[in-house]
């Protein structure tokens, strides 16, 4: 199976290109796929994966139009297009599938705007018919799921939590607790990852630990 992902880059010091390249690794862990991937940017662990696409950032409609005349081309050499969020690169995939009548496309809902452009008032309804006719919508968090959920209930969304990775042994774990310096005195700890920003939610984390904190003190 040929796929193709869509996505902005694979640059790993942040959260977009670690996100894909994650991806990308762990499905082609499967043997039986090839993957491929269509980037904005290039400068990241694109030497890992069998071809590359360059695309343009999708900042004008100009450069969007150049961008589906390239999927566009490539079109007949996968079974599936996988977008890395809803806007632009679902709409990318989804064009994509139009002319390989046995092609799927899969879109990660993976946040913000996975979900914000479904509320736009003419793109909205473009949107929500890409996620209708999606193969499968892998939501990184079930808050994701149920937003989309809400807007369009018959969509195949599922929830995949992203960014673990298992210790393989015993051995291996205590020796991270040791290199962290955290104690079983120190349990539980809850550790939040992302930009200061209102989106990304520390704020409920925060109110959470507040009220964990009247019975772990």
């Amino acid at each position: 199976m040929k796929v193709l992902f869509i996505t902005r880059d694979l640059i790993q010091n942040a959260g977009w290109g670690r996100t894909s390249y994650e991806t990308i690794r762990a499905i082609e862990m499967d043997k039986t796929i090839t993957a491929s991937v269509a980037v904005e940017k290039i400068g990241g662990k694109e030497g890992e994966v069998e071809k590359i696409i360059q695309i343009l950032p999708s900042k004008s409609v100009w450069n969007i139009f150049k961008n589906i005349a390239t999927v566009w081309k490539v079109r007949k050499q996968y079974d599936v297009f996988h977008a890395m969020d809803l806007w632009p690169y679902g709409f990318y995939a989804w064009i994509a599938s139009w002319g390989n009548s046995k092609s799927k496309y899969v879109i990660n809902g993976i946040g913000t705007y996975s979900v914000a452009p479904l509320d736009k008032k003419f793109f909205g309804s473009i949107a929500q018919y890409i996620y209708k006719n999606a193969h499968a919508i892998p939501c990184i968090s079930e808050f994701t799921k149920q937003e989309i959920d809400k807007r369009i209930p018959d969509a195949r969304t599922s929830v995949v939590l992203q960014g673990f990775t298992p210790m393989h042994s015993d051995g291996q774990y205590q020796s991270f607790l040791a290199e962290k310096g955290i104690t079983e005195a120190d349990y539980p700890v809850v550790i939040t990852v992302g930009e200061a920003k209102p989106r990304k939610g520390h704020l409920y984390t925060a109110q959470a630990v507040s009220m964990l904190k009247e019975k772990y003190p």
